[in-house]
């Protein structure tokens, strides 16, 4: 008999290694987490029950008193015993997406729980006709001719696993369909084994080292388990939401980001912005109970957590993305320090409101560009019809078809100069005119088309088309000294910019003196080494360069004189605090160390005679906004200029 409990014991250290490493790996989360931690627990017990009925006789002495206890210890074993194969039908489930098929169809339902309650009542009859097992007269366990039905039973929830696995297996991986089926065969041969070797007791140990191979590679919490949060990974959510959408299992989902992750993350430090994720993880954590929906926690890091939810939970799954909104308002405590931050609560049916994965991720990576950012919860089935809303998620087709069908413009505001006392310049502005959705502002498609590349070919169209601008009659007859191009910061880095400036100018018949070059403070800093080199070309052919936006960001003063700067360009920014005492000081100072380093300031976004007047006693050169004019078309501009300067 102590043969016997080789393989329970085993079977016990298996199982609590098992347990011990699913806490440290952090795999207690989640409905199909929970399943199967309910799995091992139930076999654990089951083992530990085993032990305890064939320690009879042996272990345990046989009296009146114990052998009281035998028939309940065997029956708890066979209900512990034999609920792990309906809990492994119901892993299989959840694991594929299809859970929530279970709970809405009261023929699953009774498919996969009325075979489970056949053996609880099989159990309970035993207690009367000794029809499952009995004891002989030494209390020596015997098999009854009812057992066999419980092997029946077994092999109805094995086919209904099969079934399931075989219906999604284009929805999972090859190497863990094959792991997951494992689990049938195994167990199978080992109940034949002991059916007919009833003193070798392995098949607890056989199902155990399934359930360790299963863990290790279906569960794999590398893979799906993000361990900063202690929540799903991206790599979960992708996965599951592929499963959702080849099931057309439609879902609920809420999405929770915060826009200054970046900012947070390089203010408080890694060890500090970690912390700020796992207290957001478990403060949703801890109101996702109240949903009572089968849900999941994914985080991906970009400051974003996504709660998947049924579908039919809609009311409460809002309320409870409202809670997380309004707990995400106030300052959030760290210990040491508070963080703000600045959320976004999207709630989103999949897929309905979107249509496939590629799109769905798309949004959530990019939420705060696809939605207008407002500080209440934005429900996209109310905002995805509007041309707001349609604009921004289909800004890479609009911004293709502008290229491919000159939708992109250009438009020239003009640059008065204070000295002379009339317009000497302007800057080219790019503007898009789409054929569906009518003026696309540049703050929208500029970004959409950094993220996508197309920048590069919007560059080359606006360096091109201010070329022949300038080569036509209509600008010579305006007696403007020079055209202003913004640079991005992926045309700063081309290897090729030099070459493609040169063939434009040549091509057109324009000289470089005609162009300033705008870059900003972002952009010169970007790729230095890369940069500077273009930039040092440039200046070398001819090109002056300003500087624009100063007065944001960091305003590296080192790296003004490092760049061959004719022109800063002060901020609106700094316009609009002028009448702030302090902020006053600070342009003034700002001027004077610059006039002092003997740059031209031009002045952006003065919209009134008072801070034209301001800025022009202060010794600024030239100024630029809507109180001369807005951004105009090209034929609209050369009359403004000759209108205004032949006056």
């Amino acid at each position: 008999m102590v043969t016997n409990l080789h393989y329970d014991v085993c079977t016990i250290f298996v199982l609590i290694i098992l347990l011990l490493a699913f806490n440290i790996r952090k795999l207690v989360i989640g409905r199909t987490n929970n399943i199967f931690c309910f799995m091992v627990v139930c076999l654990l017990m089951g083992t530990i029950l085993d032990i305890v009925g064939e320690s009879y006789g042996y272990l345990i002495p046989i009296n009146s008193f114990t052998s009281r206890f035998r028939p309940m210890v065997d029956t708890l074993f066979f209900l512990f015993r034999n609920i792990t194969v309906p809990l492994f039908v119901a892993y299989i489930a959840s694991l594929l997406g299809v859970y929530s098929r279970y709970k809405k169809n009261k023929v699953l339902v009774f498919l996969w729980a009325v075979p489970y309650l056949v053996i609880v009542l099989l159990l309970i009859l035993n207690f009367f006709n000794h029809k499952l097992f009995y004891y002989n007269y030494k209390m020596a366990y015997m098999h009854g001719p009812w057992l066999k039905y419980l092997y029946v039973i077994a092999v109805y929830y094995f086919a209904l696993a099969m079934a399931e696995l075989i219906a999604s297996r284009k929805i999972i991986e090859r190497e863990r369909f094959y792991e997951l089926l494992l689990f049938m065969p195994c167990n199978m041969i080992a109940a034949l084994v002991q059916m007919y070797r009833s003193e070798l007791h392995i098949d607890l140990f056989a199902t155990a080292i399934v359930l360790v191979i299963i863990s290790i590679g279906v569960q794999r919490p590398e893979v799906y388990i993000d361990y900063r949060s202690g929540v799903y990974s991206y790599s979960a959510f992708n996965n599951q939401m592929r499963k959702i959408y080849d099931l057309g299992e439609p879902m609920s989902l809420l999405i929770f980001k915060y826009v200054n992750h970046k900012s947070i993350n390089s203010s408080v430090g890694f060890d500090t912005y970690t912390v700020l994720i796992r207290k957001l993880a478990r403060k949703i954590e801890s109101g996702k109970a109240a949903l009572k929906s089968s849900s999941n926690i994914y985080f991906i890091d970009n400051g974003t957590f996504i709660i998947s939810g049924d579908f039919d939970k809609e009311s409460k799954i809002i309320e409870f993305g409202r809670e997380i909104l309004e707990y995400a308002k106030n300052p959030v405590d760290l210990g040491s320090m508070e963080v703000m931050l600045e959320p976004i609560v999207c709630y989103l049916r999949f897929p309905v409101d979107i249509k496939n994965v590629e799109s769905l991720v798309s949004f959530i990576t990019d939420i705060e560009t696809k939605v207008t950012h407002t500080e209440e919860l934005i429900n996209l089935s109310e905002v995805s019809l509007t041309k707001d809303f349609k604009m921004r998620n289909d800004m890479d087709a609009i911004i293709k078809r502008g290229i491919v069908k000159n939708g992109f413009q250009m438009y020239y505001q003009p640059i008065y100069s204070i000295k002379e006392e009339k317009f000497t310049s302007a800057e080219a502005l790019i503007r898009l005119i789409d054929e569906e959705y009518g003026f696309v502002s540049p703050a929208l498609f500029i970004p959409a088309s950094e993220k996508s590349g197309a920048i590069h070919q919007i560059g080359d169209f606006v360096f091109k088309d201010v070329c022949r601008f300038i080569a036509s009659d209509e600008y010579k007859g305006t007696g403007l000294k020079y055209i202003e191009i913004n640079l991005s910061v992926a045309q700063c880095i081309e290897t090729d910019l030099v070459t493609k400036f040169n063939m434009a100018m040549i091509q057109a018949g324009v000289d470089a003196s005609q162009i300033n070059l705008e870059i900003t403070e972002t952009a010169a800093d970007y790729d230095p080494e890369v940069t500077d080199k273009n930039i040092n070309a440039l200046s070398d052919m001819g090109f002056a360069f300003s500087l624009d936006d100063y007065g944001t960001g960091y305003s590296n003063i080192k790296r003004v004189v490092s760049l061959p700067l004719d022109i800063v360009k002060l901020d609106k920014t700094l316009v609009d605090e002028m009448d702030d005492p302090q902020m006053w000081i600070v342009i003034t100072n700002t001027v004077t160390l610059l006039k002092n380093m003997n740059k031209k300031i031009l002045v952006e976004g003065v919209e009134d005679e008072r801070a034209l007047k301001r800025f022009a006693e202060l010794g600024c050169d030239y100024i630029q906004g809507y109180f001369f004019s807005k951004p105009l078309p090209e034929k609209e501009f050369v009359s403004f200029i000759n209108e205004h300067n032949n006056k």
